[in-house]
């Protein structure tokens, strides 16, 4: 699959595997539009790769509404999707 001029969405970009994939996708060719909770890494990661910094947290339906729209009228319309964003739920698996 060709990835040159793709514009990639990655959630839960700010480290790990979402950064991982970002630099992948860019080394590739593609742009990325990044989104992750941690603002500050993410910035510094977008400005690395010259990509865009979407902060919000996924988990907040109020952060997600209106999220496609401002990445994309933050650098076009979005090729690729890559939900590698996680939750974190502490507690029982059981309950009484």
């Amino acid at each position: 699959m060709e990835l040159a001029g793709k514009r990639v969405l990655i959630t839960g970009a700010s480290r790990g595997i979402g950064q991982a994939l970002a630099e992948r996708f860019t080394a590739a060719g593609a742009r990325v539009a990044l989104v992750a909770r941690s603002e500050g890494p993410l910035k510094e990661l977008a400005d690395r790769l010259g990509g865009t910094a979407h902060p919000a947290d996924l988990g907040d339906r109020e952060q997600v509404v209106g999220l496609v729209d401002r990445v994309e009228g933050d650098g076009g319309p979005v090729d690729i999707l890559v939900n590698n964003a996680g939750v974190d739920l502490t507690g029982s698996f059981l309950v009484n």
